[in-house]
């Protein structure tokens, strides 16, 4: 058994700071990525009551921002930004034809096969920017994720909404009609080209055959 602490107050303070102006640059990247972390803390003890009760605490943070050096990596999240224009680019295109009194076309089957496609890209791609964090989530995470918080709203350390949203993402495929059922509609109706066989093509529904 060990007594500790004294009749007067006592404590410190400490910080470690790292930045990218003080790191050496990646034999393979061009540029240096941004670094900015911190870790900080404090420590204080002291008497409560005077040689009875004593108060001891304790706090240490951690901050850390960090780029990206991965060619690989950068050059995903530039895809992500060139397909997110091209579908913003392609519902303005939709929007304008409306406008003016045209018909709908098959803009809507465009943007529902690039948008299911591309968010299930980038919730992979969210997820590996991640790393472990990704998909090691519980508690309190895990309950604010299940509630359906938007993924875009989520900030770095909800974890939860991000796994959901990549669990979420995989069905953007199947519903609202599957991707191949979008590719055969662009296929036939605006590239033309012959649809797939099918003997009760031009037959009624009731003469349709069927088994048993």
């Amino acid at each position: 058994m060990t007594k500790s602490g004294t009749n007067a107050w006592h404590g410190g303070a400490w910080e470690f700071n790292r930045d990218d102006r003080l790191q050496a640059t990646n034999f393979f990247a061009t540029t240096k990525p941004a670094l900015k972390q911190n870790q900080f803390g404090v420590a204080l003890g002291g008497p409560l009551v005077q040689n009875r009760l004593f108060l001891f605490s304790y706090f240490e943070g951690f901050k850390n921002t960090q780029g990206v050096t991965d060619t690989v990596t950068r050059q995903r999240l530039a895809q992500a930004y060139i397909e997110s224009r091209l579908i913003r680019i392609n519902n303005e295109r939709a929007a304008a034809k409306r406008k003016r009194g045209g018909e709908v076309g098959p803009e809507g089957s465009i943007t529902k096969l690039m948008s299911a496609e591309f968010n299930q890209r980038l919730q992979n791609l969210a997820l590996d920017l991640e790393g472990i964090e990704g998909v090691a989530w519980e508690g309190e995470q895990a309950e604010r994720g299940q509630r359906g918080r938007p993924t875009w709203l989520a900030d770095g350390n909800d974890r939860g909404t991000m796994a959901r949203g990549f669990l979420r993402a995989q069905a953007n495929t199947i519903e609202g009609g599957t991707s191949d059922i979008m590719r055969n509609i662009l296929g036939e109706r605006v590239l033309g080209l012959p649809k797939d066989p099918d003997v009760s093509r031009d037959v009624a529904w009731k003469d349709v055959l069927r088994s048993g």
